[in-house]
């Protein structure tokens, strides 16, 4: 087995300092009297902000239609966690088995079970409509699963675009308590400024480039597309039903 490396005494000095600033800042309000962010950085990042929280629920709200048919995952809690609520619902649907093949399930035992002609035949057709949604759902969850994924991707960007919006705010704290600093260091006031404006001009660029992204809309198209394929493939399989 491989011996954990040693961390070495700067290393750690420098996270614990990295650490009492992070804690500083949250609960230390400051007014930035001395140092400005670019112009027009706080509307670009209340956009930025809105369009990633979106994609987030966005994300939410497509894991739900993917899985609905399993259950919901705050019941499946519930019945896990309370073993008097499993006793007076039926979870079988929610813990082993999907809605739709439940359902068929239901018709193949009525069929199997009943001496009525057509009461079998109704029970048939109902089993084989529900076992063509079940393979319906799988095939629109695969493709719901690919939307997700595509949303992950912008997600991840968001990501470092947010660890640069941190970054920068740190630039702004340190240029603004080494101002107020007795001991004010003009050349490093001078050369973080310019630090903090390149750093501000380079996320002010990306966070552009990330609204104007079109692939939530891209997105959003697919989905309703796919969501109205499925609704049609149901009503189909259902009409056939209605027929008995």
């Amino acid at each position: 087995m491989e011996a954990p490396k040693k961390v070495s005494t700067a290393k750690i000095r420098e996270t614990l300092k990295n650490t009492q600033k992070k804690i500083a800042q949250k609960f230390k309000s400051i007014d930035y009297v001395n140092t400005d962010l670019n112009p027009g950085f706080l509307e670009l990042e209340e956009e930025f902000k809105n369009i990633r929280n979106t994609a987030k629920m966005l994300k939410d709200c497509l894991l739900t239609f993917k899985n609905y048919e399993y259950g919901h995952s705050i019941l499946k809690n519930v019945y896990n966690g309370f073993e008097w609520v499993e006793k007076k619902l039926n979870t079988e649907i929610v813990s082993k088995k999907e809605l739709y093949g439940s359902l068929a399930e239901a018709g193949t035992n009525i069929a199997k079970f009943t001496h009525d002609k057509n009461r079998k035949e109704l029970a048939i057709a109902f089993q084989n409509s529900y076992l063509a949604i079940s393979d319906y759902k799988k095939s629109f969850n695969s493709e719901v699963k690919q939307l997700i994924l595509n949303i992950d991707i912008l997600l991840s960007k968001a990501e470092e675009i947010s660890s640069k919006r941190k970054q920068i705010r740190t630039i702004r704290y340190d240029l603004e308590m080494a101002i107020l600093d007795d001991n004010y260091d003009n050349d490093l006031v001078k050369s973080e400024r310019k630090k903090l404006s390149g750093e501000c001009k380079q996320c002010m660029s990306e966070m552009n480039e990330f609204i104007k992204d079109k692939s939530i809309g891209k997105i959003i198209k697919k989905f309703q597309k796919l969501h109205c394929k499925f609704y049609r493939q149901i009503y189909d399989e259902l009409d056939v039903i209605e027929h008995f």
